[in-house]
């Protein structure tokens, strides 16, 4: 996608931890040019099933890498443990950690996780009209 006069691009994997049933989100922006994090990086995460919308938060890494963690829990509803940074009215991790997401998110079936990149560079700094990012993810039992 074009961002001003850089090329990025969305590196997205998921991950289900078989051991504890979680869920992990990891994804950067990148400059296609240089390889580097495209740094201050504000998303819009929505996760759904076909049937609902199932989670929306603002999350942003000053670094460019996110990492989310999604344990299951009877928790209603989800709890994010994290920081919130007011400048980009987001969710950042704690300490290089994952964003830990605790909650009945996930279980097995096919999901939509839906990424809008609304802000880069600065903290504060918001982009006119997102870039909009889909991907499958699969939650085998």
């Amino acid at each position: 996608v074009s961002l001003g006069n850089r090329n990025a691009m969305l590196d997205f994997n998921s991950t289900q931890l078989p051991a504890t049933k979680n869920v992990q989100l990891d994804f950067t922006l990148i400059d296609n040019k240089t390889g580097n994090n495209i740094q201050h990086t504000t998303y819009l995460v929505t996760i759904s099933n076909e049937s609902q919308r199932l989670f929306t938060e603002t999350v942003h890494s000053h670094d460019g890498h996110i990492l989310m963690e999604f344990v299951p829990s009877t928790t209603e509803p989800y709890k994010i443990n994290a920081n919130f940074d007011t400048l980009s009215a987001s969710y950042i991790a704690d300490y290089s950690g994952p964003i830990k997401v605790i909650g009945n998110i996930f279980s097995p079936g096919n999901y939509m996780v839906s990424l809008e990149v609304t802000g880069v560079d600065f903290d504060n700094l918001f982009l006119p009209a997102p870039l909009e990012f889909e991907f499958p993810v699969s939650i085998s039992s």
